[in-house]
């Protein structure tokens, strides 16, 4: 269990540092994309710091994991982005970010379980130090709250993905009626 986590997590950190800065950089200057920012630096110092602890401790160095990831990033900002609005972006980074905080915490606890007390502190600093930047992502889901114009501003824009975006809300708008004439 405590490879297939330890790769899990080469997997989430390299999405982690990727795609939060894109995200950052598609937000443009407001202040939900520092925090983004921050979390893709603190995400590329983990990376090394991961593959130096998995490299003295013979856990796998994860080449297939940091190509998964990057994979995930890149599809993910290719095809979904270009269909969202900043607030649901933003909201999707955020869930990367959640996914990251409970796999290192079920790693630390394995990790423990298995008398791997050096992985288990890794994690615990790890948590120590990332928790703080979701929990202020977190916080920052109000500020889009109070900005609906720039919230609801497509990442990109276009016409073809204008379409296909006003396409899917009108999908969207027919099962709400739908349902509620059943």
């Amino acid at each position: 269990m405590l490879r297939s986590l330890v790769h899990e997590v080469f997997q989430t950190e390299v999405s982690a540092a990727e795609h939060s800065r894109r995200t950052a950089e598609q937000l443009g200057d407001i202040p939900p994309a520092a925090t983004l920012m921050k979390v893709s630096e603190q995400a590329g110092s983990f990376i090394e710091d991961l593959d130096r602890f998995a490299r003295e401790h013979r856990y796998p160095v994860s080449h297939t994991g940091r190509g998964v990831g990057r994979g995930f990033s890149s599809a993910r900002n290719f095809l979904q982005d270009r269909l969202l609005t900043r607030e649901k972006t933003y909201r999707g980074t955020l869930l990367g970010m959640r996914h990251g905080v409970d796999l290192v915490q079920l790693l630390r606890n394995a990790a423990r379980n298995a008398g791997e007390d050096d992985l288990a502190d890794w994690c615990t600093q790890w948590l120590e130090m990332r928790r703080p930047l979701v929990t202020e992502a977190m916080r920052q889901l109000s500020w889009f709250a109070e900005h609906p114009d720039v919230a609801m501003a497509p990442v990109r824009t276009s016409v073809l993905l204008g379409g296909i975006r006003r396409a899917l809300t009108a999908t969207g708008d027919i099962r709400t009626r739908l349902r509620g004439n059943s």
